[in-house]
Parts: C-alpha cells; structure tokens; sequence
C-alpha cells in the first residue's frame, strides 16, 4: 500500500512538472485533435481550466499553511513532542478533504496516549476538532469562494468515488479533477447548449444564475 502509494504520487509529480514547464505543448495537441469549427470554444475551455487550477492550487496551499501553523502552535503549547511534524503532517492532510483532517487530529493524540495524560488526549483532541471546525467552515470555504467555489457534499462524493476508483492517490485528485468537470458543465451545459451567455469567468465556479429577460421595449 504505501509503495503504491509512493509510486503513484512521484509519478503525479513528475506529470504536473512536465505540465508546469510545457504547457503549450499539451494545449496544441488537445486542440490540434478538435475540429477547427469548435477549436475556439476548446481553447477558451482549456483556458478556463488552467486558470481553475491555478486558483484552486493558490487557495489549497493558503488553507495547508494555515492549518499546519494553528496546529502546530497549539500542540507546542500543550507540551506535545513533535509538535512541528504534526503540525506539518495536518498541512499536508489537508490535501484530502474532510477525511485527511480526522486523520491528523486522531494521530497526535494516539501518540501522547502512552504517558497515561488523559488531560491532555482530551486537550489534543479539542484542539484538532476546534481547528478543523474553524478551518472547514470558516478559513477554508472564505478561501475557496474567492478562487473555487465547490459545494461540500459535492467535494465528499467526488473524494469517495475516486478513491474508489483510484485508491489513495484519487483521494488527492478529486477536487481538481471535480473542478474541471465543473467548467465543462459551464461551458458546454450552461453557456453552449443553454445558451446562458458566453461571458468567459476564469477561475472562478460558482452556481449559474437564471438571467432575466430584457425588458420589453416602451411605446413611444
């Protein structure tokens, strides 16, 4: 398990490096393999995804900074050992939603189990629910709203079926990958066959709102 694990994310690593340093290459292949009648809406659609991505990485890596520095702030406060690897580990669990928070609040208190301090499990254990309830429902979707907005129940599904469908590494992937399916569904759904308007919103995914017919002209 953690072989794969390894295995599947120095490989994620390496693509995005490659992405990161070419990126036109990869654009003018997908583009070159579209009909020169839709080429313009495909790279506006591309366009639109690179920038998602760019915002969603700015606003995850803002949200681990956070949560490893109150975490490891309160653990050195409580006396815990390693509290700066904690406090690391809880920035880097951050990267899987929901279930990478349980994690790094149970991990420091099963540590400071053995001393026989119950005070201060139960200290931990506040601490890593009181942190992950202000960040989830305060740091967190503030963050996200000014760059993705991605509803939560949606974000809990898309982690639960492609960790499913990919194991560890999909718990990583899905909110980029559930964010780029969110600009297909506004380009192609909403702008494309609905005909909601073609105004190009990079970066940012938020519900598409019904736009009210113009007003009737007034006789003269």
């Amino acid at each position: 398990m953690a072989r794969r694990l390894f295995i599947d994310g120095a490989a994620v690593l390496v693509m995005a490096a490659y992405f990161a340093i070419r990126p036109t290459i990869y654009r003018d292949g997908l583009l070159a393999l579209v009909s020169p009648r839709y080429r313009d809406r495909a790279s506006r659609i591309l366009a639109d995804m690179a920038a998602t991505l760019r915002a969603w990485v700015t606003g995850q890596i803002l949200a681990m900074v956070i949560f490893a520095a109150s975490t490891a702030a309160g653990l050195w406060i409580l006396g815990v050992p390693y509290w700066l690897a904690f406090g690391l580990f809880a920035g880097l669990a951050a990267l899987v939603p929901f279930f990478g928070t349980i994690v790094s609040t149970i991990l420091p208190a099963l540590f400071v189990i053995g001393p026989g301090n119950w005070l201060q499990v139960m200290a931990v254990l506040v601490l890593g629910i009181v942190v992950h309830i202000l960040g989830s429902n305060l740091v967190v979707p503030w963050i996200m709203s000014r760059t993705v907005s991605i509803p939560p129940a949606l974000t809990i599904a898309g982690v639960l079926a492609m960790g499913t469908l990919l194991g560890p590494i999909g718990l990583i992937v899905a909110v980029p990958l559930l964010a780029i399916g969110l600009v297909l569904v506004r380009q192609l759904l909403h702008e494309e066959l609905y005909g909601e308007g073609a105004a190009f919103q990079p970066a940012v995914l938020r519900p598409s709102r019904a736009r009210r017919p113009p007003p009737l002209p007034t006789a003269p």
